[in-house]
């Protein structure tokens, strides 16, 4: 198996240099490119405390990122696997229905879902991840929450649109936060079963696409974010020692700014879909809860049990008896709408009218 100008090699080896110089010369020299014992050795006790339960890919990363290590994927698994340390068992994929093509411009829709987990591994309370992902590059945004509520969404919404603008649409599935139904005879009768909702009126007033799935496959891009958040960031809240919805909602703007730079891809269509916001409000006005009322004879209104005096200048008639749109920001601060005119609002506590502090 050797060829004619090998075997003339090695005669002239063997004339000059004896039977040694058959032998390789190579052999019993370590590797130029390989890796320092100790080194290696530091790698295996981080896999085996502080990065514990990290699948081999996001473990090279951490080390990069964190560790200033920077190594192979290949190298790290051979380093595992001569310590003993097996891979996690890879997920099961589940079973592929349809595929649908990207969206083309970032913008032009967003899959937004809640992710109720045990992020914290009973060290702190149980939370909820609120996330959208663009269906177009695939970039994150998320809040953790004590569960998955309007204020979560809201907040989300505000994030979003602070960084880039108004999406285009919407994609989530049929909870009831964002559309209600009640099919009652009459209104399956008059095709009036939608109800709307808090956020319903907020995607209206941003025009904004609802887009419902009938199941989770559906909305797959979200669903296999959660799997892959579920599987890296909760190593990393447990390697930080995270035990508080603060720290979670700290580490998590983290992790998405370092998932975004390293998974997110570009769109087909460089054009972005954002829209700006309608010029008649700015965005902590146009993010918030929405109520409409009755003004009383005295400039009050009430809401879920708060009262509230609406707050004029001393030479304005007043809104008294005008039906208004009560808001109440994310901050938690009030104000009155009716037509293009708005005013604050403060609540009230006490029999005697006094404002509250």
């Amino acid at each position: 198996g050797v060829s004619e100008r090998q075997i003339r090699t090695l005669r002239g080896r063997l004339r000059h240099g004896g039977a040694k110089a058959l032998i390789h010369g190579n052999r019993g020299r370590s590797p130029a490119n390989r890796c320092d014992a100790d080194l290696a050795a530091r790698v295996v006790e981080l896999a085996k405390t502080t990065y514990a339960g990290n699948n081999q890919a996001f473990f090279t990363e951490l080390l990069e990122r964190d560790e200033g290590v920077l190594l192979a994927r290949s190298t790290v698994r051979r380093m595992l696997a001569a310590a003993g340390i097996p891979a996690p068992a890879p997920q099961r994929r589940s079973r592929h229905r349809r595929h649908r093509v990207r969206r083309a411009q970032e913008g032009a829709m967003l899959q937004m879902d809640g992710s109720n987990h045990d992020w914290l591994e009973g060290r702190g309370p149980r939370l909820t991840l609120v996330g959208a992902i663009d269906d177009a590059t695939g970039r994150v945004w998320g809040v953790f929450r004590p569960g998955e509520d309007l204020a979560g969404y809201l907040e989300l919404f505000s994030t979003v649109i602070a960084e880039n603008g108004v999406p285009a649409s919407v994609y989530v599935d049929q909870t009831t936060i964002f559309l209600s139904r009640r099919n009652t005879p009459e209104r399956v009768r008059t095709g009036t079963t939608a109800i709307p909702t808090q956020l319903g009126r907020l995607l209206d007033r941003l025009d904004i696409v609802l887009i419902q799935a009938r199941s989770p496959q559906a909305k797959g891009r979200v669903e296999r974010l959660w799997r892959t958040l579920q599987d890296r960031l909760v190593c990393e809240l447990r390697a930080k020692g995270i035990s508080t919805l603060a720290g979670a909602n700290q580490v998590l703007g983290y992790h998405l700014a370092f998932h975004n730079r390293t998974k997110a891809v570009a769109p087909l269509d460089p054009t972005p879909a954002w829209r700006s916001l309608p010029p008649d409000g700015s965005l902590a006005d146009t993010i918030c809860w929405t109520y409409t009322r009755v003004v009383t004879p005295a400039n009050t209104v009430s809401v879920d049990g708060t009262k509230l005096q609406l707050e004029f200048p001393a030479a304005h008639p007043g809104w008294a008896r005008r039906r208004v749109e009560i808001c109440r920001r994310l901050d938690g601060s009030w104000y009155a709408r009716s037509f293009q005119e708005t005013v604050p609002a403060t609540p009230i506590t006490g029999e005697s009218g006094r404002l509250a502090a």
